[in-house]
C-alpha cells in the first residue's frame, strides 16, 4: 500500500510551484487521490479478509465485528496519512481528539459500558443467532446482536431490545444450546390406581412416538407418594427444535391412553402436566 501511495504521489511531482495557492492545490490533489485509491485498496483487502474469515471464524457476528474493527483502524490510518500530506499537525489533532474523547467518555459512561460488554459477549458467545434464549427474564429467538444491544423476537412476534450491559449482568438461559432436550411429563393419579399400569401406559406411549429418541432410553418412575395421590414422572429426550411439538402430542395422546385404560384423575387434581415451567419456543 505504501508503494502504491508513493507511486501516485510521484505522478504529481513537478517543479516547485510559484505560489502558495498552487502548492496547496497540488498537495490537496495528492492527498485526495491517495485517499481515494487507499480507500479502494482497503475495501478490496477487507473483502478478501472477510472471505478468509468465513473459513476460520464461523460465527457471523464475531466475523463482522473483526472486519469492522480492521476497517476502522485502516481507514483511520489512511485519514491521518492524508492529513500529514497536507502538512496538518497530526499530533495536535490527536491531542484534541483525546481531550474530546475523555469528555465524551465521561458523558457517555453507560454507552461505553454497553460497548465493552458487547465485546465481551461477542468473544464469550453464550448464544448464537437463531438460538432461543431467556435474558434477564425476557425470552425470544436471537435475531441480531451488535456492540450495543441484543434483539430478540418473541414467539408471538414481538421484538425485544436488550442492552449488552443488562444482558451481561443478568441471567442468560440458552434453551437451544444442545441438539437434544429432556422432556418431563408428570401424571398425578389416585393412590389406589395400579402404578404398574400407569407406568406401562406411559412407557408404551413414549416407545411408540416416532420423534422420541431411543437413546437415552425413556424412563418412567414414581416421584411423589402422597396420602391420597401419587405422581409418576416420565422422562424422555427429543430434538430441541421438536420439543413443544412432541410435548403437546404426548399430552393429548397420554390423556386418551389413560381414559382408555380407565385411569382417572382425583377430583381437584391435575392429571398430566409438565414437571418444570418451561418457556415456549
Amino acid at each position: 500500500m505504501i508503494i502504491a501511495i508513493e507511486t501516485v504521489t510521484s505522478l504529481f511531482t513537478s517543479p516547485e510551484p510559484s505560489s502558495y495557492i498552487e502548492a496547496m492545490l497540488l498537495k490537496g490533489g495528492q492527498a485526495l487521490l491517495v485517499f481515494v485509491i487507499g480507500w479502494i485498496i482497503i475495501s478490496l483487502l477487507l473483502g478478501g479478509f472477510g472471505r478468509l474469515m468465513q473459513k476460520r471464524v464461523p460465527d457471523a457476528i464475531l466475523r463482522a465485528f473483526l472486519i469492522s474493527v480492521c476497517g476502522i483502524a485502516a481507514r483511520t490510518l489512511l485519514f491521518i496519512s492524508c492529513l500529514d500530506m497536507l502538512d496538518v499537525s497530526v499530533t495536535s489533532i490527536i491531542t484534541a481528539l483525546g481531550a474530546v474523547g475523555l469528555a465524551l467518555g465521561l458523558a457517555m459512561q453507560d454507552s461505553l459500558g454497553n460497548l465493552a460488554q458487547g465485546v465481551v459477549l461477542l468473544f464469550t458467545r453464550p448464544f448464537q443467532i437463531t438460538d432461543f434464549v431467556e435474558i434477564d427474564g425476557m425470552a425470544g429467538t436471537v435475531e441480531d446482536m451488535d456492540l450495543l444491544r441484543i434483539t430478540l423476537a418473541t414467539p408471538d412476534r414481538k421484538r425485544i431490545y436488550i442492552s449488552n450491559s443488562q444482558a451481561a449482568k443478568g441471567k442468560i438461559i440458552n434453551y437451544t444450546a444442545f441438539k437434544e432436550r429432556r422432556l418431563e411429563i408428570v401424571a398425578e393419579v389416585a393412590v389406589s390406581e395400579d402404578l404398574a399400569k400407569v407406568r406401562q401406559v406411559l412407557g408404551e406411549l413414549f416407545a411408540a412416538h416416532p420423534q422420541v429418541l431411543k437413546e437415552p432410553e425413556p424412563t418412567v418412575y414414581l416421584s411423589v407418594l402422597g396420602s391420597d395421590t401419587v405422581q409418576v414422572i416420565g422422562r424422555l429426550w427429543v430434538e430441541s427444535k421438536l420439543y413443544w411439538q412432541v410435548y403437546y402430542q404426548l399430552l393429548e395422546q397420554a390423556g386418551a391412553a389413560f381414559a382408555a385404560a380407565g385411569i382417572a384423575c382425583p377430583e381437584g387434581k391435575q392429571l398430566l402436566r409438565m414437571e418444570t415451567n418451561q418457556l415456549p419456543l
